[in-house]
């Protein structure tokens, strides 16, 4: 079969070229791409919005179909969003020489049709008034503009835009539509060597690691088996240019299924590359070229598709395609009816919906990831029932109810959430008791007792909160000890010390208190020194920082404060830089200058704290008019506005404070609304209530400021 929207190995390279090229650049960049065909176009342009989706910028494609539209383009240029990402615009239509006469005129004769006489004098016309404005074109927009046009207009844009072509940043002509296959002497070649497969194993391309994948084509399966090898050695540059080839290699007469696998193969390349959007799109089209019988290649091509649109924070997407497992799940279940027993379709719908479950909790819909978990939930038990106590069983039983006392502790049932997380600790001490002291076991405890601690410490009951704090650490020392310091055992034992430094500050210890989170700030050093620059080990310590931070200006020195929120603020931008804007960067990089704006604040320079309140306001209304309403980023924005409406009343400007506290009521309402009145919720809205009516107070309006105490008042009565 052919793959009309496949690229060759040359487009893909160009694409990677492209890819850096968004990653790195941080101001103005202008591209052109050369292609016959607008299929190659769209797919770079699907890449490269899905990586600035992800980043939290804004992707803009404009599309030249008439002649006369392009008049239109400079004015869209200039008036779009000065922070857009990269503006791409498409004409993929072949020119030929118009003619002085017919070019100067941009709408004279035939200018309206689609000859390529009337898209030469268009286009010309357009790059003659961009060269004009090409100053201007620098100065309004920070990220890329991109033109992607026929072949034919490149000697064109050259002549009618000089100015505008000596500062390209790129020029890309990748090809389109695969070419010929590989002589059979290259493929054979590819087929041969030590790592070949016997006659006998069948038609299965597979390398340690990596689930099978059945293809027909003898050469096709060798080329993926170098895909294979290489992701098993981590070579993961080389395992994307096997697989590059291997696509390169689908002919017409390439079965459905061949042509799936081949696509499977260069998504997980891709994904193991860090090349998300080229992943996606190569697990899009795998899953539309995918013969429906096939039923595990599917499985995985949906989860890759949830676990990466997860990574890009597009919930509505994950939740999507976890539902589309979840449904195969429980068509495999209902088809197994007739024997019934058979665990691993019973727990494979369980993992499904724990899956979805996990989705929808991230997107704020806390109903149905309670319905999720809890069907999983007596799946679970089912099993358990069926299958009797196996590590397996009890180890999945105790996930289950983690995520089920997650979601109760969420929608503020910290009974019910105490109640869950009690039977997972006992399954986790059951599993550790009849298999042994497994790093799996150990750890499996470690949380459970940290979860029960939590919950421990939010109703009231700091000293048994310490207790199951300690016997966690204790467990998480004993891994350290037993199996040696990997990320995670270390990564862990910070966890711990943390917890326990916010019990020892919360009870009245702050010198304890610094000195567990320093020394949790000393494991989260170690880690970026041994294991380098992840996001996690760089959060982490602007975590560690912050919470020291809070400490040190606590207890009376703001100074030392500073420097530590100063320095979490620096790895937040550090972070932003090296890995892009992502909500949870964006949001730690507005909880950092939070922190800074409230020390400000309180050491006598409320101009400087306005400045950075209203800067982290800004980041949090860009985290929700990308990625939506949730209830954190909603929260996270009525803080903002509170912050900043306290300086405004304290400065002598209460009729702004009023607007800010107001503004922050209605967030706090439509989370009261939307997500249920939860004690936290009921909370915050009182809170804000109590700030309108000190407010209105001040403003000589006394029926308001009392209607907003009563109100306030109602809502406390139902906390208490």
């Amino acid at each position: 079969m052919t793959l009309p929207q496949s690229l060759d190995p040359a487009a893909e390279q160009e694409w990677r070229i492209l890819r850096t090229l968004l990653d790195f650049a941080d101001d103005f960049w202008l591209g052109f791409v050369f292609v016959t065909s607008p299929v190659v176009s769209q797919v770079f342009e699907q890449r490269t919005e899905r990586i600035l989706r992800e980043e939290a910028r804004t992707f803009v494609s404009v599309e030249i179909t008439d002649p006369p539209d392009a008049a239109q383009v400079p004015r869209t240029l200039l008036t779009a969003p000065p922070d857009t990402g990269c503006l791409w615009v498409r004409c993929i239509q072949p020119v030929e020489p118009a003619g002085p006469e017919v070019r100067g005129e941009s709408g004279g004769p035939g200018s309206a049709q689609s000859t390529p006489q009337a898209w030469d004098a268009a286009l010309w016309n357009l790059f003659l008034r961009l060269n004009e404005r090409r100053d201007a074109l620098h100065r309004r927009l920070r990220g890329g503009l991109v033109f992607a046009l026929h072949p034919t207009t490149k000697p064109l844009v050259r002549e009618a835009a000089p100015d505008l072509w000596s500062v390209r940043t790129i020029v890309m002509e990748p090809g389109f539509a695969a070419p010929a296959p590989p002589a059979s002497s290259a493929l054979q070649a590819a087929d041969r060597g030590p790592d070949d497969m016997s006659a006998d194993a069948g038609r299965e391309a597979v390398a340690a690691g990596w689930p099978g994948t059945l293809v027909s084509s003898e050469p096709l399966r060798g080329l993926l088996r170098q895909v294979a090898i290489h992701l098993n050695a981590d070579r993961t540059d080389e395992a994307v240019e096997a697989a590059d080839r291997a696509l390169a290699a689908i002919g017409p007469e390439t079965s459905r299924a061949d042509a799936a696998a081949t696509l499977t193969w260069a998504s997980r390349a891709e994904e193991a590359a860090d090349d998300d959007a080229a992943a996606v799109d190569h697990t899009e089209r795998a899953l539309a070229t995918l013969p429906p019988d096939n039923l595990a290649l599917r499985r995985e091509l949906l989860d890759r598709t949830a676990r990466l649109a997860e990574r890009r924070r597009d919930l509505d997407a994950a939740i999507t395609a976890c539902g589309t497992l979840v449904e195969m799940a429980r068509a495999e279940a209902e088809r197994s009816e007739r024997a019934p027993g058979d665990v691993v379709v019973t727990e494979r719908l369980a993992r499904a919906l724990v899956d979805l479950g996990d989705c929808q909790r991230d997107a704020g819909n806390l109903a149905a990831a309670t319905a999720s978990y809890a069907e999983a939930l007596h799946l679970r038990r089912q099993v358990r029932d069926t299958d009797g106590d196996t590590t397996t069983a009890l180890r999945n039983l105790s996930v289950s109810l983690e995520r089920v006392g997650n979601v109760q502790r969420d929608t503020g049932d910290l009974t019910a959430a105490l109640t869950s997380y009690t039977e997972a600790l006992h399954l986790d001490r059951r599993i550790l008791d009849t298999f042994g002291d497994t790093p799996t076991a150990l750890r499996g405890l470690s949380i459970s007792l940290e979860r029960i601690g939590d919950i421990q410490n939010a109703t009231g009951d700091p000293a048994a909160a310490l207790t199951s704090y300690t016997e966690s650490l204790h467990l998480r020392l004993r891994i350290l000890d037993a199996f040696g310091d990997t990320p995670l055992a270390l990564r862990d034992l910070s966890i711990s010390l943390e917890r326990i430094g916010d019990i020892q500050n919360a009870t009245g210890d702050p010198t304890a208190a610094l000195t567990s989170h320093t020394e949790a700030l000393h494991l989260n050093r170690r880690i970026l020194d041994a294991f380098g620059d992840t996001p996690t080990a760089l959060r982490d310590l602007f975590v560690s920082l912050n919470k020291i931070g809070d400490i040190q200006n606590a207890t009376g020195d703001p100074t030392a404060a500073l420097t530590s929120h100063t320095e979490a603020l620096h790895l937040n931008r550090r972070i932003l830089d090296t890995f892009g804007d992502t909500p949870t960067a964006l949001r730690d990089l507005s909880i950092s200058l939070e922190r800074i704006g409230n020390i400000q604040n309180a050491t006598g320079d409320p101009t400087a704290a306005l400045t950075s309140h209203t800067e982290s306001l800004h980041l949090r209304q860009r985290i929700q008019d990308t990625y939506g309403d949730t209830p954190q980023a909603l929260s996270d924005l009525s803080v903002s506005l509170n912050k900043i409406g306290d300086i405004q009343n304290a400065t002598g400007d209460p009729p702004a404070a009023l607007t800010s506290h107001t503004e922050a009521l209605h967030l706090r309402q439509r989370i009261l609304n939307t997500y249920g009145d939860t004690p936290t919720a009921l909370r915050d809205l009182s809170v804000s209530l109590q700030r309108i009516a000190q407010v209105e107070e001040s403003l000589g309006h006394s029926a308001e400021a009392e209607s907003a105490r009563r109100e306030a008042q109602v809502i406390n009565d139902r906390l208490a």
